[in-house]
């Protein structure tokens, strides 16, 4: 593989639910192992309580909900533990202004010399390699 993302929860909501073009190609480039994609191990919280919010809202069916988490859980995604990244994650939230859970995105960036895949404008700011498909 030739290159490394870590992809955002935002990242793959911008595929999977407003099904966003360049969201799309990243998560496809990852499902086809053309890049080796990273998450935090709350990445799957994070997009499962964001599909919770579009059912309990009505914009989507729980069934359909479902699957997306299913499909979030079927892409080769390596997942850090929440504890190798906490230190960090402390440090980089502050200087940056971000919660916790985000800031563990840019720590795995940085760790891993990966470009970023995220949908957040304040989470973009944060840190140099990124690509914001928002």
């Amino acid at each position: 593989m030739s290159a490394t993302i870590v992809l955002d929860a935002s990242a793959f909501l911008r595929a999977a639910v407003e099904e966003r073009d360049v969201a799309r190609l990243w998560i496809a480039a990852v499902d086809a192992a053309e890049v080796s994609g990273t998450v935090p191990e709350h990445f799957y919280v994070e997009v499962a309580n964001a599909l919770r919010v579009y059912v309990r809202a009505g914009r989507m069916r729980a069934a359909v909900a479902a699957e997306l988490v299913t499909r979030c859980l079927d892409l080769p995604l390596a997942a850090r533990p929440a504890r190798d990244l906490v230190p960090a994650d402390l440090v980089r939230s502050l200087q940056f202004e971000l919660t916790v859970y985000d800031a563990a995105y840019v720590v795995l960036a940085e760790a891993a010399e990966a470009v970023l895949v995220t949908a957040d404008r304040e989470l973009a700011r944060a840190y140099d390699r990124v690509e914001l498909v928002s």
